[in-house]
This record gives structure tokens, sequence and C-alpha cells, in this order.
């Protein structure tokens, strides 16, 4: 073989051999789902890196903003950055030797969402009503709300968010928001009705994370809670004046 030939055939395999290292390459390791507005942290085996190398990380949206705070940790074994909306984000890594050459490179696409928010009514004690038969009360389901009354609402991230979240709520005209404490408010509506209630969250940086929206059926009367008490404050006059008769105190049984 003359030393054209050699060469060529050098040549042929060294790239062969670059090729198949590339496309051996373990795949950029995600930690978990990434969220807007939330640092994402990549990773790549520590295996990868050749002696003396090092980590090459490119962070480049498709066609949203520019995602915020990127960094590299672990002596540049991680990549973390903040994602500002929900376009994809495409991620490489390239594995460079010594020498400053790319032996091999992995890349991956993260598609951040946004957090789900979910509303719920915190109920701190169920209604009560007066059973006239049974001469006692008894608890109303959970789902029972009285009008003209304070209503506590609350908001919770699925998944759970790392940080120091921000709420703005809103509620229709006929509903007013009596407290504000972040994550949890108070309403009251004066009559019965749904209250259309809505919420929209964002970090400590001013990303919005998410927002979610519902209807808060207030569906008990205060009509039905006056009569109610009517009834049991009757009943209860009654038995006060019955145990005074049998006392003999028949002035104060009047």
């Amino acid at each position: 073989m003359n030393i054209k030939a050699f060469r060529l055939s050098l040549i042929s395999a060294i790239t062969f051999l670059a090729l198949s290292s590339a496309s051996s390459a373990a795949p950029i390791i995600t930690n978990g789902e990434a969220h807007v507005g939330e640092l994402a942290v990549l990773s790549v085996e520590t295996s990868q890196i050749p002696a003396g190398g090092s980590v090459e990380w490119s962070v480049s949206p498709t066609t949203g903003k520019n995602p915020d705070r990127i960094s590299l940790r672990s002596g540049g074994l991680e990549c973390a950055f903040m994602p500002l909306d929900t376009e994809p984000v495409k991620v490489m890594a390239s594995f460079i030797d010594r020498g400053g050459n790319v032996l091999s490179s992995s890349e991956t696409l993260i598609t951040p969402k946004e957090f789900k928010i979910n509303i719920s009514v915190v109920v701190d004690k169920p209604l009560a009503l007066w059973d006239s038969e049974k001469r006692s009360d008894y608890n109303l389901s959970s789902e029972s709300l009285l009008a003209n009354s304070p209503v506590k609402i609350s908001a919770a991230f699925e998944p759970e968010f790392n940080g120091t979240p921000v709420f703005k709520w809103t509620a229709d005209t006929a509903t007013a928001i009596l407290e504000d404490k972040g994550s949890e408010i108070t309403i009251r509506r004066s009559s019965v009705g749904e209250s259309e209630i809505s919420v929209t969250a964002f970090n400590s940086s001013g990303v919005k994370l998410g927002n979610s929206s519902g209807t808060v059926n207030i569906n008990v009367p205060v009509s039905t809670m006056e009569e109610s008490s009517r009834e049991r404050e009757a009943w209860q006059d009654w038995q006060k004046s019955q145990e005074l008769w049998n006392s003999a105190r028949y002035a104060e049984a009047a």
C-alpha cells in the first residue's frame, strides 16, 4: 500500500470512529419536567468526558425568548436555566478533549410547561341546620356554602413550585374579595349564585407561572340559616321553661 492510500485509509478510520462515538453519546439527563419560571437542570454522565477534557453547553430557543439565568454547575457537568415561556428550547452538550476537539455531542429539546393551579374551597367548619324532628343539629355537605358569609378559597400548584410565588386574584362584580393572603383569599357573595374566581401566579421576577379559573357555588340562602336559628332558639327556650317548671320556678317559666 502506498503512502497516499495509507493516509486515506487512516482518515476514513478516524472519521468512522468519530461518527460512531457521536452516535453513541449518552443522552442529556433532565431533572424532571421543565416549567416556566423555575430553574431547569440538565446533566451529562461523567464517563462521557474524556480525560482532561470538558463539556461545552449550548442553549437556544426555537422561536421564543432566550432563557434566563443560564449557568453551569458541578464543574460543567450540569447546565441550569430558567425558561421564560412555553416555547421549546434546544440544549446541546459537546464533549471536548484537551486539544479542543469535539469528540461527540448530544442534544435534546425541552418544552417548558406552565404550572397547573388548582382552586378549591377551604371548609373550616361545616354549616349546621336544626332538625326539628330529631331536635338536634346536623351538618350539611362540604359543598354547602352560605350566602353573605365569608368563604375561603385557596390556590395550589401542581406540581409544587420551588420558589416564592405572587398571586393576582379577580372575581365577578357580584363577589367581594374581603381578604387576600396570597395563595388564599376570602370572598363573600350576598345572594345565592355562582361566584366566578380567577387567579394568575408569577415568580419573584414577574414571570408568569400559570393561571386558573373556576366557579364557587354559593347555594344556601341566608333565610335558611335564619329560620334554622329561630327553630333552634325556640326549642332551647321551651326546654329551659320546662326545666324551670319542673323546678317549681313558675314565675320564671312563664
